[in-house]
């Protein structure tokens, strides 16, 4: 396995397919393409966006993108394919780390719900430490805080969409963000 890193196109496509797979897998919309274009374009130009892919045999097992600001690392986005080695993952993070070692101080590994055992035991195995984040709602707290673990009609529509053809999540996630933005 080898990994490739960079910030051209190419990469972001590839990791966008990837993407697509991983967020219909989690029963929950994927942001558009234009959202990683847009994000490469604002931070790219400042060496500040990176994509990383881990290549198993010709196919791509995983990727992640990583912003950086000053020596913090943020690892933003992650993707794997269903098929994709589980440990393509931990080649990545592995090679991030002994890239940014001595010239970053933190690298954050962004929020997870709790509840959500296994990328808690993933993030703890890396040496991550837990904080809590406080969060407010207006003007009320929804019934369900949490996309992670759906319930009632949140949980059917996520029943449902990890049962669409990824074409036509594509283009329905391109929609709901429309509306909702």
């Amino acid at each position: 396995m080898r990994v490739e890193r960079g910030s051209e196109m190419g990469l972001i496509r590839r990791f966008y397919s990837m993407h697509l797979e991983t967020r219909r897998r989690l029963g929950v919309p994927v942001q558009p393409s234009r959202f990683f274009e847009l994000s490469r374009e604002i931070f790219a130009p400042r060496d500040a966006f990176e994509v990383w892919l881990a290549v198993d045999r010709g196919r791509d097992a995983a990727g992640l993108i990583l912003l950086r600001h000053r020596n913090r690392l943020y690892y933003k986005w992650s993707a794997r394919p269903e098929d994709g080695s589980f440990n393509a993952n931990q080649l990545l993070l592995w090679s991030v780390i002994e890239e940014f070692s001595g010239r970053a101080k933190v690298l954050d590994c962004g929020r997870t719900d709790r509840r959500n055992e296994g990328l808690v035991r993933f993030k703890r195995h890396l040496g991550a430490r837990p904080v809590a984040l406080p969060y407010s709602y207006f003007p009320k707290a929804p019934k369900n805080v949490s996309a992670e673990m759906p319930a009632g009609m949140q949980k059917l529509a996520a029943h449902v969409w990890r049962r669409l053809p990824l074409t036509l999540t594509r283009v329905l996630s391109s929609v709901l963000y429309s509306v909702l933005s």
